[in-house]
């Protein structure tokens, strides 16, 4: 392995799920996302890319969703002035039904009102490239313009054909709109033309998809400046493995190319927690570090960088140092540590209580955490600021620790159990309220165990019941279900829905 990295290395602000500041980047205010820009320049990223979700504003634009749009112009302007380059990105054919105006923009869940157009059809097609004019006046000094093909986007059978001519309308539209010639971004990621309804999601062949997009890019390569953003997921044999980069190398097209490496930063999507990937960055960025003298550059993503703030920086280490792939987990640790300026005695011990034991998390390290602080100029650019970074750490601890304290011995009666097992719930519900992920939000606000936590935090509980050979009766489902009614505040009805699904979940 070469001692040289990528030339380039970015990370992408996701920001359509729904939970709450500052985990969330849909929740930050224009400082927020100023001081993450400074962050993300102080660990050597220095590209940026930003979904600004203009998809939940309908044709036509409203003023006041336009509004909110031209706000993204201060965002990029932000972005630049502390060095990065700064991308929007935009699914190729997608807005929402006009009744989303009936909730406020930045209230607005996207997909129950997704409206797909089809670009193989001239009215459709003349309809979404005009709204996609007044959208791109609103936002028009970025410095490239990202189009996924899909996920979400596209539709069975697309044709190649017609999604770029949607890029030479673009274009065109950009050399009116904007103040200087911006890149256009193909972004290679679930095939244009995919079947998901019919097929099921990553089911289609993606060879067969990715190929002919890549051939008809390469005989009809779009104006300049352009390149492409392939992406491959965290392992091979889930979502599009590496697929995508090995037909991107086929296509001889690796030097257009930036590396997507999705969600080994943080998995997608998630609920928030502080949870090491070490190993999935050591693995897939020493896979692609044989394209680092070739491709343009290596980008990761997450959708909550607060919680994923370790992650972030040994990416950003290993992907311009590969000397950083070989150091252990305690040393990179250590050295996260020094450079937020906190105390790596308390730091090392919570960001690894995902996966610690019992004996690993002392009583007192929630209190530890609070009390400690995070003196660097680095810190000081976490998104909500590092007293907040710190508390949400100690919550995550403290939820950790009990659901390892009310699991940690059998019971010894019906009673003993009742009290053990309402103990673990309310860890899980407590930490749930800190964050409030709901996934992109169409299901509505109310707690349910898939946003309560990673699988790490919600394992000892499953295990512990199917171990403890606890007796789901009428007591003790009456008095789980008014614990989770009065803690995460919803109805009795559904709170006893989530009792049914906690032991189905076992089971």
């Amino acid at each position: 392995m070469g001692a040289k990295g990528f030339d380039h290395a970015g990370f992408y602000l996701h920001a359509s799920w729904v939970f709450n500041y500052p985990l969330a980047v849909r929740t930050w205010a224009p400082a927020d996302y100023d001081a993450m820009f400074r962050l993300l320049g102080g660990i050597g990223i220095d590209r940026v890319m930003i979904w600004p979700m203009s998809e939940i504003t309908p044709p036509p634009v409203a003023e006041s969703d336009a509004e909110y749009l031209r706000g993204f112009r201060g965002i990029v302007a932000a972005a630049q002035q502390r060095g990065l380059e700064c991308w929007l990105t935009f699914c190729p054919n997608l807005s929402t039904r006009g009744e989303i105006r009936a909730t406020p923009v930045k209230e607005r869940v996207f997909y129950p009102f997704m409206r797909t157009f089809r670009l193989d059809d001239g009215r459709q097609f003349g309809e979404y490239t005009s709204h996609m004019r007044n959208l791109l006046a609103c936002m028009n000094n970025a410095d490239g313009y990202v189009f996924i093909d899909g996920d979400p986007g596209g539709y069975p059978g697309a044709d190649p054909r017609d999604y770029f001519r949607m890029l030479v309308a673009i274009r065109g539209i950009l050399d009116e709109v904007a103040p200087s010639r911006p890149k256009l971004i193909p972004w290679i990621w679930c095939g244009w033309g995919a079947d998901w309804e019919g097929e099921g999601a990553w089911k289609p062949d993606l060879r067969r998809l990715v190929r002919p997009f890549l051939e008809y890019l390469k005989q009809n390569m779009p104006e300049e400046p352009w390149e492409l953003l392939p992406g491959r997921s965290i392992r091979d044999g889930w979502g599009n493995g590496r697929i995508n980069f090995e037909l991107v190398e086929e296509a001889g097209l690796v030097a257009r190319s930036t590396l997507m490496t999705y969600e080994i930063i943080e998995f997608e999507p998630t609920p928030p927690a502080f949870v090491i990937q070490f190993d999935d960055i050591r693995r897939v960025v020493g896979e692609e570090m044989r394209y680092a003298g070739t491709a343009k550059g290596i980008f990761g993503n997450a959708q909550q960088p607060v919680s994923a703030l370790h992650n972030l920086i040994y990416f950003a280490r290993c992907a311009k140092d590969p000397s950083w792939l070989e150091k252990p987990d305690d040393e990179v640790l250590h050295a996260i540590a020094r450079l937020l300026g906190g105390d790596a005695s308390v730091l090392v011990p919570a960001w690894k209580s995902a996966t610690a034991g019992l004996d690993d998390l002392p009583a007192d390290l929630s209190g530890r955490i609070r009390d400690s602080r995070l003196t660097s100029e680095l810190a000081a650019c976490i998104p909500g600021g590092p007293e907040m970074y710190l508390g949400l750490l100690a919550d995550f601890v403290g939820a950790r620790r009990a659901v390892l304290e009310h699991t940690a011995a059998l019971p010894r009666d019906g009673q003993e159990a009742t009290d053990r097992l309402r103990g673990a719930v309310r860890g899980i519900i407590t930490w749930w309220l800190r964050h409030r992920y709901v996934f992109s939000g169409e299901s509505g606000p109310h707690f349910d165990w898939g946003y309560a936590h990673h699988a790490l935090f919600i394992a000892p509980l499953h295990i512990w019941i199917r171990d403890g050979r606890v007796t789901p009766d009428d007591a003790l489902r009456n008095g789980l279900a008014e614990d989770i009614a009065a803690l995460a505040g919803m109805p009795r009805e559904v709170a006893e829905q989530r009792v049914d699904g906690l032991f189905s979940g076992v089971r």
